[in-house]
């Protein structure tokens, strides 16, 4: 057997096309087979390529009235609470934005607008779509057989805010319900937060931050009776090997990690992935499963609550599973779907 690995291009250098055609000549390996990417996954690319955080931009043509009070509040609420002596928490409203890199003036007009960051983390879902059309966020629990869906909390609902900030917080509660607590006591207090209940906070977090909110079908976080899957929009911008082993970090959306962080949620270090892996061996649970897919672009975490059992195995290794290939001792597959190539071997023999 001949293998030959082609290296995953940095998105700094993409699109890589040929016949000096970029909107017509850029293609991109999609398992076993390669595929021309449209016009839209183009931009995307090119989009993606920038250096500067693209949350960071100021929205000329939006007033401060795009962003919601109550949410704003809230924010400040909780990191005055974890963070009581932070100067920012005497600033105004304004003045607190423009710190957190919410708000920006544009040049030339002296006004205060939102950012890209401010509009998705505080703003209102109606203003949110005029900048990014595509946005969605959508939870739903799907735990009842029987029934599509028994909760379900999504933006577009007009029920409320629709904002990033305001879906966490709404959310976090409804995943770490029925996680299991062992009992534990820090001084006379009983700890009721566990590594899970932080590697779960944290994998909604990383859907968030990382989710490309100018592509299709939004991010969709579901609760299953014994699994989570945290799917967003826009694949991973460094390889899945380098995510999943850590060290690495390269979020999309730069700025409303900050934001985050702030809040002492999420981390900057390139860990956070690796930490889940870490928490979820730990269990002796099934290793969670990190997959892109094309055409559109997503990326799928997928979190199981129990131990694969030796049926699960079994099916796993006939299917071509690698991973259970390699624990076996048999002969082992690289699937080259994992490097993705924007042109075929045979393309790039034609050069």
């Amino acid at each position: 057997m001949v293998i030959i690995d082609i290296p995953r291009a940095k998105r700094e250098d993409k699109p890589i096309f040929i016949n000096n055609d970029i909107l017509n000549g850029t293609y991109r390996r999609n398992g076993e087979s390669d595929y021309r990417c449209s016009k839209e996954e183009v931009r995307l690319m090119l989009r993606d390529a920038s250096s500067q955080p693209l949350d960071l931009a100021v929205l000329e043509k939006m007033s401060l009235d795009a962003l919601c009070p109550d949410t704003i509040a809230k924010y400040r609420r909780r990191l005055e609470g974890v963070k009581p002596d932070l100067s920012w928490n005497s600033l105004s409203d304004e003045q607190f934005l423009y710190r957190l890199n919410a708000i920006g003036k544009h040049d030339g007009d002296g006004v205060f607008h939102p950012t890209v960051a401010g509009l998705l983390m505080f703003g209102y879902q109606y203003e949110i779509v005029k900048e990014c059309p595509y946005y969605l966020l959508d939870y739903r629990e799907e735990t009842d057989p029987n029934t599509r869906w028994v909760d379900r909390v999504v933006s577009d609902a007009a029920t409320w805010s629709g904002n990033v900030f305001d879906l966490y917080s709404a959310v976090v509660p409804k995943l770490e319900f029925a996680l299991k607590v062992p009992f534990k006591l820090e001084g006379m207090v009983r700890v009721d937060d566990t590594p899970v209940h932080q590697a779960v906070r944290e994998s909604l977090v990383n859907a968030l931050v990382h989710a490309n909110y100018y592509e299709r079908q939004g991010v969709v976080i579901i609760k299953g009776r014994d699994f989570y899957t945290f799917s967003n929009p826009g694949v991973l911008r460094i390889p899945v090997g380098d995510a999943v082993a850590g060290g690495i970090s390269d979020s999309r959306n730069l700025t409303v990690l900050t934001m985050f962080t702030l809040l002492n949620i999420g981390e900057r270090a390139g860990t956070g992935l690796s930490n889940i892996y870490s928490v979820w061996k730990h269990q002796g649970w099934d290793e969670p499963r990190l997959t892109e897919s094309f055409n559109p672009e997503r990326a799928t975490l997928r979190l199981m609550l129990h131990p694969i059992t030796s049926t699960e195995k079994k099916v796993a290794i006939k299917s071509g599973d690698t991973k259970y290939r390699q624990k076996d001792g048999r002969a082992a597959t690289v699937n080259l779907g994992v490097c993705e190539a924007s042109w075929s071997l045979r393309q790039r023999r034609n050069l």
